[in-house]
């Protein structure tokens, strides 16, 4: 147990000198019904291209932002331990929604996937063009989100690998 503790705390140690100093950049990527943004955490180490870890916020496509204080915390966690991250905004299209039918509120919560996975691929589509700019390797683009950002992420992918 100790020599398991001792190399826990090494690697902590370790991990933690490795961390760099994080520049955050918040930038329009689109203009919808009003225009998206996204805060792009980049390690300071530009040399070489990093992997870049798109996060997509969750709130049931009715609330949420993507400078919520524990996402703000983890990405910048991660970019400081290499990774770029972009945390994006996207059309919440339940918000302020009050169901009054059940077939209504099926359609309208497809209507929502579609627009958050559209702003979803619009925001990869940027930090694409813009990979010199903010040196990520356009070969590792990797999105992510908890509860509706999970299935907007979930989406992202169905549409790209069924020709939709």
């Amino acid at each position: 147990m100790k020599k398991f503790l001792l190399m826990l705390v090494g690697l902590l140690s370790f991990a933690s000198s490795y961390a760099q100093q994080v520049v955050v950049e918040t930038v329009k990527f689109a203009d919808r019904d009003s225009a998206l943004y996204m805060d792009i955490y980049v390690p300071q180490d530009t040399i070489k291209s990093h992997v870049c870890i798109i996060y997509v916020f969750g709130g049931g496509f009715a609330t949420g932002t993507r400078n919520q204080p524990n996402i703000v915390a983890v990405l910048h966690e991660l970019a400081a331990k290499g990774y770029v991250c972009a945390s994006i905004d996207y059309r919440l299209g339940l918000k302020n929604y009050h169901m009054t039918h059940v077939l209504d509120a099926v359609n309208r919560l497809e209507r929502s996937i579609d627009m958050a996975t559209e702003d979803l691929m619009t925001a990869t589509t940027f930090l694409y063009e813009n990979a010199e700019r903010y040196a990520i390797d356009r070969n590792y683009i990797i999105s992510s989100g908890s509860s509706a950002g999970a299935i907007t992420s979930l989406q992202a992918d169905y549409y790209l690998h069924s020709n939709n």
